[in-house]
């Protein structure tokens, strides 16, 4: 037996959802259960080839509930489904890194007398405020650090960057981070920009296999927009590292959740 996928997180509002279930060599329905210590607010079915779930919205503390399907036949085969509900209290902040936000910061230095040498690349750190999703009251300041940004050629519209951009703040775990950039964001470290991860912000990996944080990337225009999602709550840093070549970035946007 094999299901879509063998874990999924929802937020704290009520809702529902389904994956797929194939069973091979085996006759009649699978029977359905749902964990004991999540009776109460998940329940499940199965129809069709679907495994459908609904769950009810939470009140209180992160939960979670395992849904378990067994199909009989010579023997017996299951497979679970595990449901991650967000807590009551928990709270998404946003922060919106434009090239405007670079050049302002490096406008900053320059004012403060750093002379810049045409094409070189220099350290550069900025803070920018990341703003609540649901209640735009709720603030907090999230802090950059950039290994080598070129300031000569950095514009309101684009910077260009080497070696590693990484948070050097820990807000909540980094549960989404959107990149429009000269290149896609790939897993490797040593790809053309790689995306690395870290839980203490001390040691960095890539994310290679991992299959905690997934990549989509499109075309646009001549750049690319690229998607990063995270569903592994000790992911608390993240960086981007272009190792060979200067990597030329519009903006960027990083989704911190604190639970």
């Amino acid at each position: 037996m094999t299901l879509g996928t063998n874990s999924v997180k929802v937020t704290k509002e009520a809702g529902s959802g389904e994956t797929t279930c194939e069973i091979l060599a085996y006759k009649g329905e699978p029977a359905v259960t749902v964990s004991e210590d999540a009776a109460e607010w998940l329940s499940a079915s199965y129809a069709d080839g679907k495994l459908s779930y609904q769950y009810t919205a939470n009140t209180g503390s992160k939960r979670t509930g395992t849904i378990t399907l067994t199909a009989s036949g010579v023997g017996s085969t299951s497979a679970s489904l595990t449901i991650s509900q967000a807590s009551a209290n928990e709270v998404q902040y946003k922060a919106n890194i434009t090239a405007e936000t670079v050049y302002n910061a490096i406008q900053a230095k320059i004012a403060e007398g750093f002379e810049v040498v045409e094409g070189t690349g220099y350290p550069l750190e900025f803070t920018v405020t990341a703003t609540g999703t649901s209640d735009s009251e709720k603030t907090v300041a999230v802090t950059f650090t950039c290994d080598e940004i070129t300031y000569s050629t950095a514009t309101t519209e684009s910077f260009a960057f080497r070696k590693n951009i990484t948070t050097s703040t820990e807000i909540g775990y980094v549960s989404e981070i959107v990149i429009t950039a000269s290149k896609a964001a790939r897993k490797s470290n040593y790809g053309d920009l790689g995306v690395r991860y870290s839980t203490d912000g001390s040691s960095w990996s890539s994310l290679g296999n991992n299959s905690y944080m997934t990549i989509t990337s499109t075309s646009s225009d001549s750049n690319y927009v690229s998607t990063i999602t995270n569903t592994n709550e000790d992911y608390t840093w993240f960086g981007f590292v272009a190792p060979y070549s200067a990597i030329t970035v519009t903006n960027f946007e990083v989704t911190f959740t604190v639970q």
